[in-house]
């Protein structure tokens, strides 16, 4: 029988913290989807929407935490994960990181813009809950292809060790 212990966590160490959750959550993530891509686990939309929430989540953790790094003493807070990217690029400047749930296509009129912003908004509950806050079902149709999303994972996880590389020069941790 194995045993997994959480250790105490130091208050300067909670930005690594995030960062390591982060990877075990996309790890968690890419074992999953190759296991529906190759057909071992069953291929339907509600275990590609634990895919999806796991990718998502991890992409929230790694901000987080990057951020957390750059501004220790700052709260972070949110789900949006634009606005979490914008509030980073802050702190650093421009990142190479592109978010695996970004909306395209906007026109630029105030009313697509709006669709846009609100369902950027509620990403991470489009993935968990299969209503609003009101009891309203989600409107619109959902796909997922575990073929094509294991690109997504990869450029992901790639960008996300460049950037954490950079932000941490693997002094305090290196996946």
């Amino acid at each position: 029988m194995q045993m997994f212990i959480r250790q105490e966590v130091h208050p300067t160490d909670v930005p690594n913290e995030f960062v390591k959750s982060a990877f075990a959550y996309l790890d968690a993530a890419e074992k999953l989807n190759g296991e529906m891509a190759a057909e071992k686990w069953p291929g339907d939309y509600r275990n590609a929407q634990v895919i999806l929430w796991l990718t998502f989540h991890a992409t929230e953790l790694f901000l987080k935490g990057c951020i957390a790094k750059l501004d220790p003493t700052g709260a972070v807070l949110g789900h949006t994960l634009p606005v979490l990217t914008t509030r980073l690029e802050s702190l650093t400047g421009k990142v190479e990181l592109q978010l695996p749930f970004d909306v395209e296509g906007s026109d630029g009129t105030p009313e697509i813009e709006a669709l846009i912003k609100n369902h950027l908004r509620t990403t991470h509950e489009r993935l968990r809950y299969p209503t609003d806050q009101g009891g309203v079902p989600w409107s619109g149709l959902q796909g997922f292809s575990p073929q094509l999303f294991a690109g997504t994972l990869q450029n992901f996880k790639s960008e996300a060790g460049a950037l954490k590389s950079r932000l941490w020069e693997c002094q305090d941790f290196c996946v």
